[in-house]
């Protein structure tokens, strides 16, 4: 029966002790394609044809390079 207190308490506190919420990795930046200096995986071409001023927006940029890679499929991204 001790045992078996000492385990219950033991269970107890361990579930207490737990921290409340899920775990983050971070926030996504706003400017997450400066942020990845344009990766190796994204030829200099590709890079190239998705800037100025037709894409307001790193998500733009982003989506333009996706598709531009072809991995795109529908909205999602397959690659």
């Amino acid at each position: 029966m001790f045992k078996f207190c000492v385990f219950l308490t033991f269970c107890i506190a361990a579930c207490y002790a737990a921290p409340e919420g899920g775990t983050y990795c971070g926030y996504t930046p706003d400017v997450i394609f400066q942020c990845l200096s344009s990766p190796h995986v994204v030829s200099p071409e590709v890079a190239g044809k998705c800037t100025g001023a037709a894409y307001e927006s790193e998500c733009d940029r982003l989506t333009c390079i996706f598709r531009e890679s072809k991995w795109l499929k529908g909205a999602a991204v397959d690659k």
